[in-house]
């Protein structure tokens, strides 16, 4: 009887790593571009979820530009950009590795959603808190002024996007991007304590925001604490999800 092999190591069954979150985040910005300069001859700050590519409609001349884009218009161009994100996640699981659900944790359980709820809408009160205290100390600081902007814009069925969009599918492509091809690369290479502030300190930055960093940051660190604890996206994805719906809740 033959001897029965060992067990491969994922070191060597899953060949993706920060190269693949490299390119895939490079390739989304490039797509999410290419789609808003043809829509509408403006060139929109290119960020996710709530960041960047849509609360930058208060930043000078590009709000000025931008102005005339229908909220519709603004919500559906970022779907290239989490399109790739998850593209990016896909061909480096199905590819690269072992599948998403192996090699990521892109799974649900039902404890999930109270866990994720719980989780984002108390991650959402500590910021609204932390910002209202910044405000009284700053002189009346306005984080929410791009979002505001950006609810204002439209009404009815681009409201129903915004709600949809970047409440729902912005989440599902940022945690399977973020927290996971993300995440599990850096933990390959770090210990799991610095590849949670690192990938939060990430995930905060690319949304090009300065005032909202530390909001964005503590959001990136309950995702990221909550994938690591269960190995799965699933609470992240609930958590992300309560976050910008409640941040929606609150503006709209």
């Amino acid at each position: 009887m033959p001897p029965v092999p060992s067990p491969v190591p994922i070191e060597a069954r899953a060949r993706w790593g920060l190269l693949d979150v490299v390119a895939g985040f490079l390739i989304a910005q490039m797509a999410a571009i290419l789609v808003t300069q043809v829509g509408w001859d403006a060139l929109l700050p290119v960020g996710t979820a709530l960041g960047a590519g849509l609360a930058g409609l208060a930043e000078g001349e590009r709000l000025a530009r931008s102005a005339g884009a229908p909220l519709m218009a603004l919500v559906v161009a970022q779907l290239p950009l989490w399109g790739v994100l998850v593209g990016a996640v896909v061909f480096a699981g199905q590819v690269r590795g072992r599948g998403v659900v192996e090699d990521f944790g892109l799974r649900f359980r039902p404890i999930d959603v109270p866990v994720g709820l719980a989780t984002g809408v108390g991650a959402q009160a500590l910021v609204v808190l932390g910002y209202w205290l910044w405000g009284l100390a700053s002189d009346g600081l306005d984080v929410d002024l791009p979002a505001r902007q950006l609810a204002a814009k439209g009404d009815g069925a681009g409201i129903l996007a915004l709600v949809l969009l970047l409440g729902i599918v912005g989440p599902v492509a940022e945690e399977a991007f973020y927290r996971g091809l993300l995440l599990r690369s850096l933990e390959r290479r770090l210990s799991p304590v610095v590849s949670l502030v690192l990938s939060a300190v990430i995930f905060a930055a690319v949304h090009i925001q300065a005032v909202q960093f530390a909001g964005l940051l503590l959001a990136g660190l309950a995702f990221g604490w909550l994938a690591q604890r269960t190995g799965r996206l699933g609470p992240a994805v609930c958590a992300h999800v309560a976050f910008n719906l409640t941040t929606l809740a609150l503006l709209l």
